[in-house]
C-alpha cells in the first residue's frame, strides 16, 4: 500500500513540483524521440520506394520477323528477343529470369506446345541499363506454323494460333528485398509485334 506521506510530499512545495516537472520533461523527451524515430523510418521507406529498382520487360520481338526473312538468312535459326530495362533509381540484382515460349492454339480447343525455354541468372542492371535476352526456338515445325499465321493475316481472317512468350524476372534491391516482374505477350501477325496480356496475374510489376 502506498505511503501517504510519500504521496503528499510529491505535491508539496518545492520538492513535489520539481519531481512532476522532471517526470513531465522525461515524458516529452521520450515522446519526441519516438516521433523522430517514426519520422525517420517513414522517410527511409519513402526514399527506398522512390529510388528502388524497377525492372520492366520493355519489348519482345521475333528474329527474324517473317518467313521470307528466315528463308533469306538460311541459317535455320529463329529466336525470341526480350529487352529488359531497369527503370528504377537503384541497382537491380537479377537472381532469375525464367522465359518460356510456346505455340498457343485457341480453336477448336485451347492447346499449348512448348517451343523453347531459358533461365538466365546472376546479372545486375544499373539504373537505366537495358539488357537483351535471346531464347532459341527449338520447334522444328515453327516455319510451317509461321507460314500459316502469315497467310491467315493476309486473308484478314481470325488468328487462332500464335507464338506466346511468358515468364518472370526475380530481382533484389541493395537491401536484399525481393521483387518480381511477370510478363506474357502474344504474337500479333498484323502488327508483327508481341502484345501484352490484359491478365494482371501474368502481367505485373511488384
Amino acid at each position: 500500500m502506498l505511503n501517504v506521506a510519500v504521496i503528499s510530499s510529491l505535491f508539496s512545495w518545492p520538492e513535489g513540483i520539481t519531481a512532476w516537472a522532471i517526470i513531465a520533461t522525461l515524458f516529452v523527451i521520450g515522446w519526441q524521440s519516438w516521433e523522430t524515430r517514426r519520422s525517420a523510418e517513414i522517410a527511409a521507406r519513402s526514399l527506398v520506394a522512390q529510388f528502388r529498382p524497377r525492372v520492366v520487360v520493355r519489348n519482345i520481338s521475333l528474329d527474324p520477323l517473317t518467313v521470307a526473312e528466315f528463308d533469306k538468312r538460311g541459317n535455320g535459326l529463329w529466336e525470341v528477343v526480350l529487352l529488359i530495362v531497369n527503370e528504377g533509381g537503384n541497382v537491380a540484382r537479377v537472381t532469375s529470369c525464367a522465359i518460356s515460349t510456346l505455340i498457343r492454339t485457341s480453336y477448336p480447343t485451347l492447346n499449348s506446345e512448348s517451343i523453347g525455354k531459358e533461365n538466365q541468372v546472376g546479372f545486375s542492371l544499373r539504373p537505366g541499363e537495358r539488357k537483351q535476352l535471346r531464347v532459341k526456338i527449338t520447334y522444328d515445325q515453327f516455319r510451317i506454323t509461321m507460314h500459316v499465321i502469315e497467310h491467315v493475316a493476309t486473308k484478314n481472317e481470325t488468328q487462332y494460333t500464335a507464338p506466346v512468350c511468358s515468364g518472370e524476372v526475380t530481382y533484389q534491391d541493395e537491401h536484399g528485398w525481393e521483387r518480381r516482374t511477370g510478363f506474357e505477350r502474344m504474337w500479333d501477325a498484323n502488327s508483327r509485334t508481341f502484345k501484352p496480356s490484359d491478365n494482371p496475374s501474368v502481367e505485373y510489376i511488384d
